[in-house]
C-alpha cells in the first residue's frame, strides 16, 4: 500500500508514542521513494545500495523552476504528434530542448526537429563543442549560396547535395557540387560553369560552437 509523508516530525508536545506511527510510515514512504530508482537492500551490506537502477522522468510541461537557477532535464509527452515520452532540457534561461518541433540554437540543439529543413546537435565535451548536424532543401543558381540556420563552430566536415528537381544529376548543365563552405554558408556550382539554377536536398556535418 502507498504511503503518505507526514510532516514535521516529531512535533515537541507529542509523546513519542503519539509520533511514533507517523515516523514509521515516513520512513516505509522514503524507502518505496527510493526503491523507485535505486539499489535497496534491507538488512544488509549491499554494497551497490543507494546506486542509481535507472532513472524515472515523469511527464511534465515544463521543469518549473524559476529563469537564470539550475539546469533541469524533464520528461514531456507533449511533443508534436510524437506520442511517446521525449527528453527536455532547461538550462535555467529557457527551454532548450533536447527533442523538440522546432529547432533551438547554442549547445541544446534539437535531436531532432523531424522537419524538412531542421538542426540535430550530438553532445560532445567542452574541449570540442559537439557534432552539428544540419539538413534542408533550397534553390539557387550556380554560385548561389544557402545559408545553414545554425552558424557551425568551424566549417563544416561535409555538405552532401541531391538535386531534387530539373536539371537533374546527370543533365546537360553539369552535375550539381560544392564550391565553398563556411561556417554560416555554402555556395552550389555545377562541373561545367554553366548558369542554371537548381532545386537541391543538402546535409552538413560539422564542429557545434
Amino acid at each position: 500500500m502507498p504511503f503518505a509523508y507526514t510532516s514535521p516530525l516529531p512535533v515537541a508536545t507529542n509523546f513519542p508514542s503519539i509520533d511514533q506511527p507517523n515516523m514509521t510510515a515516513n520512513t516505509q514512504y522514503l524507502k518505496d521513494f527510493g526503491d523507485k530508482d535505486h539499489q535497496f537492500t534491507q538488512n544488509s551490506n549491499n554494497a551497490n545500495d543507494g546506486t542509481h537502477k535507472q532513472v524515472t522522468l515523469s511527464n511534465k510541461s515544463t521543469p518549473g523552476i524559476p529563469s537564470g537557477t539550475d539546469s533541469v532535464a524533464y520528461a514531456n509527452v507533449n511533443v508534436g504528434a510524437v506520442p511517446k515520452s521525449q527528453l527536455f532540457f532547461d538550462n535555467g534561461v529557457g527551454n532548450a530542448q533536447l527533442t523538440a518541433v522546432a529547432a533551438a540554437v547554442g549547445p541544446n540543439l534539437a535531436v531532432p526537429t523531424l522537419a524538412a529543413n531542421g538542426v540535430s546537435f550530438l553532445p560532445g565535451t567542452a574541449a570540442v563543442g559537439g557534432l552539428l548536424i544540419q539538413w534542408g532543401t533550397d534553390t539557387k543558381s550556380t554560385g548561389g549560396l544557402t545559408t545553414f540556420p545554425v552558424a557551425f563552430g568551424s566549417a563544416p566536415y561535409s555538405v552532401v547535395l541531391t538535386p531534387s528537381g530539373a536539371p537533374g544529376p546527370a543533365s546537360a548543365n553539369g552535375l550539381l557540387t560544392v564550391l565553398a563552405k563556411t561556417t554560416t554558408t555554402f555556395q552550389i556550382g555545377n562541373n561545367t560553369g554553366n548558369a542554371q539554377s537548381y532545386t537541391y536536398n543538402w546535409i552538413a556535418i560539422g564542429q557545434a560552437v
